[in-house]
């Protein structure tokens, strides 16, 4: 990652540096966040009243940075290390198992942005393969439904990554697809 924050999304047009660019999290503290996940759906759902919840895994935040070959550069030795997709996928699961334990499936959903290449996401020609895998994730959780943002607002990176296959596999997930106008 570059670790900037891009003019167009600054209020003096300007792009500027991070001053302290983040720092690799320990698996001990990516474990502590997931719990915190968990905590947050509790929160919506239990507490404030909301129907259900989101787990955002899109647009460069933390569960899309563990997913994207291009900033997972975990070793081998971690448990979320970035050495495959399965590997790079545990943080997801590690948060969707404790939000869906916390207020079931079926008011869970996921978002996810293969092609967004904000915060400096890649993913290239991996990207329908990646969509094939989370879809794959979604089932095995049961979720209500998967949000797939299907553009990149930059448009560095260009493509499709729903097609009437990867529809097959999404047999018992709603799908949600977004063009950004």
């Amino acid at each position: 990652m570059t670790h900037r924050c891009g003019k167009d999304f600054n209020p003096s047009a300007e792009e500027v540096a991070y001053a302290e660019p983040p720092e690799e999290l320990t698996d001990a503290a990516a474990d502590a966040i997931v719990a915190k996940f968990r905590e947050a759906a509790r929160r919506a759902v239990h507490v404030a009243g909301f129907d259900g919840v989101e787990v955002h895994a899109a647009n460069g935040y933390l569960i899309d940075q563990f997913l994207c070959a291009t900033s997972n550069k975990r070793p081998a030795t971690s448990k979320y290390a970035g050495t495959s997709l399965e590997t790079r996928s545990g943080f997801l699961k590690a948060v969707l198992k404790e939000v869906t334990e916390e207020v079931g499936a079926g008011r869970v959903g996921m978002r996810i942005s293969p092609l967004n290449s904000y915060q400096d996401m890649n993913r290239g020609e991996t990207a329908p393969d990646e969509v094939k895998f989370i879809a794959s994730i979604a089932n095995d959780f049961g979720l209500a439904y998967l949000h797939v943002m299907r553009a990149d607002f930059f448009g560095v990176q260009k493509g499709d990554v729903i097609t009437c296959v990867e529809i097959k596999i999404l047999r018992r997930v709603l799908i949600i697809a977004t063009h950004p106008t």
